[in-house]
């Protein structure tokens, strides 16, 4: 999160910006050459950023598909998967490798390497929904789909906020139950499962955790300059 700050109208050193964009690109997992592969795959209109520094950072649109970046594919990598889960769902008892395919998906992917991957990209995704809202288009089929994925991850990041919190409270004395470590343990990892501090304490630092990026995201969009 801290790497979102360098959105911030202040004035540093060409030198700094640098520094700053190559740090970005590790911190939001940006590691294939998406530039070239979304110009190849998609054709937006063209928008104006609403901030330099916005721009010094490497950010040239306005769509939330170019902001994600590597992390679009890593969500497209994990719906593909997600559709053969449900399409050999009727066969998994009949074929060895189908079924060893769901263990994976259900130990892995189903919760915990879903809920993994949602806190990593949380920020990301929150700051990506704000630029995309501040100017919404449809001019072109590229448009179109951008606004739909920004409506589903508008509805990820603040229905999985609501979710989390109370999904903690129900299991508020069973952070560190068998039930809960299998399916959402992903959720508590680095915290307190037990005691005073694995009740009430991690369920509000889980949900603080995940408010805190959203308001960073709205601050820096919106009350950036």
């Amino acid at each position: 999160m801290l790497m979102i700050f360098s959105y911030l109208s202040v004035p540093m050193p060409a030198n700094v910006n640098m520094v700053m964009v190559k740090l970005n690109t590790i911190a939001s997992f940006d590691y294939l050459p998406t530039d070239k592969i979304f110009g190849e795959l998609f054709k937006f209109s063209t928008t104006v950023m609403p901030f330099v520094s916005f721009e010094a950072m490497g950010v040239e649109s306005l769509r939330l598909t170019l902001y994600l970046g590597t992390i679009f594919f890593i969500w497209a990598y994990v719906f593909v998967l997600s559709l053969m889960f449900l399409i050999s769902w009727p066969f998994k008892n009949r074929f060895s490798f189908v079924g060893r395919f769901h263990s994976m998906m259900r130990d892995k992917y189903y919760w915990r390497g879903i809920i993994s991957m949602l806190l990593e990209s949380f920020c990301d995704m929150s700051v990506g929904i704000m630029l995309s809202w501040r100017e919404l288009r449809t001019l072109t089929p590229s448009d179109a789909f951008d606004l739909g994925l920004t409506c589903v991850a508008t509805l990820i990041v603040i229905g999985g906020q609501i979710y989390v919190y109370f999904l903690l409270r129900k299991y508020a004395n069973e952070l560190d139950g068998e039930k809960f470590q299998k399916t959402y343990g992903s959720l508590t990892e680095g915290y307190f499962t037990t005691g005073v501090l694995g009740c009430q304490a991690t369920r509000y630092m889980i949900s603080w955790f995940l408010l805190r990026r959203f308001l960073t995201a709205v601050s820096v969009v919106y009350l950036g300059d």
